[in-house]
This record gives structure tokens, sequence and C-alpha cells, in this order.
């Protein structure tokens, strides 16, 4: 399960003493955010702001498909109860809605510490959907985010269209995914040595 690597990933780094920060492949770079998270070392954990307001996230509505965790017991701790909850994430078909739950459960009890990123700095494709000044001022150049996260959207379809739309698709169309499947040993590596 692909959740299951998300959680296990993180949980071995971490584990190891390094900070980690995951993101989601459809994920787009600006500029670089270690300053920003430098700038705060009293933080354990940085959420990217989901934008959904249900129950269900609440109450920090954390988005998992772009977060930091630093290295500590606190972290470590949310981290093991993360994965010891998997049955959980089966059956909720979400570890998002777990994360919520035990954010808001390890802040309470152990004093953990949690920032959910500005969704103007860090945004989301709810941002992009519902806040379209915002993109306007990032094509005009005149502001910079630090990096924009391709959710709120149905499926990789979507999401390619959306990218595209949004000059943010980087891959040339010879690494389209119906060309990666049909020949995947030959373009696998020249696409991936098309990015750096």
């Amino acid at each position: 399960e692909l959740m299951w690597l998300k959680l296990t990933c993180v949980f071995l780094v971490t584990h190891l003493g390094y900070d980690a920060l995951f993101q989601d492949a459809d994920l787009v770079w600006w500029r670089s955010p270690w300053p920003f998270f430098a700038a705060r070392p009293d933080i354990d954990t940085f959420w990217m702001d989901d934008g959904a307001r249900t129950s269900r996230f609440a109450p920090h509505f954390p988005n998992t498909g772009y977060y930091l965790i630093r290295a500590n017991d606190r972290t470590r701790l949310f981290q093991t109860q993360l994965l010891g909850g998997y049955s959980t994430v089966l059956a909720w078909q979400s570890h998002q809605a777990l994360v919520s739950q035990l954010l808001a459960e390890m802040q309470a009890a152990f004093g953990l510490t949690v920032m959910i990123l500005d969704k103007e700095l860090f945004p989301s494709g709810k941002q992009l959907h519902h806040n379209r000044p915002l993109f306007d001022r990032i094509h005009a150049g005149t502001f910079t985010p630090y990096c924009f996260h391709m959710c709120w959207t149905a499926g990789k379809v979507d999401k390619l269209k959306f990218l595209k739309q949004e000059n943010l698709w980087y891959l040339p169309d010879r690494c389209s995914l119906s060309r990666l499947l049909e020949e995947p040993d030959r373009l696998a590596a020249e696409c991936a040595r098309s990015t750096c």
C-alpha cells in the first residue's frame, strides 16, 4: 500500500536522527524552504494546509502531501502511534485523517508543536481552483511562494492538465505517461535526466 510506504519512509529517516521533508510527486518548488524551516527550530512538525474544513481533518487540517517532521522524542512517539494505527488507516481509507487525529492528541498530551503552513506561501490545488488572484500574481512574477502541491484534483489526467495549463509541467512530451508505459526501459532514464 502506498499509504504505508509514505508513513514508513519518513519514520525510518527520523528514527535515524534526521529531520525529514516529505513531498508527493505532484509538487513543484519555486524556492528553497530550508531557511523558512530553519527560522522556526521550536516547531516539531510543519504541514501544508489541506484546505478541507470538515470535522474529519480537524482541528489542524494538515495535508500529508507536503510536511516536515523534526527528529525528536515527541515526533518519534507521534510516528510510532501513526504506524501502529495502520489498521485505522485502512478502515478509514485515509492516513491523512489519522494524522489529523494524532496531531491533536500528541499536541495536547505531549506538547508536540504543529505549524500549518501559510496557504499563500505554500499553496495547494485548492488555491489554484479557488484563489486565481494568487496565481495571477505568481505568473506575473510579483509573488513567489515556496512550492505548489497539485492536490484537490481528481486523478492523474486532471493533474497533468492543470500543471500544463499553469506552465508547471517540466517534462518533455516524449515523457508522457502513455509513452513511458510503452517503452519503460528506454525512456525512464532519458526522462529522469531531462528533469535535472
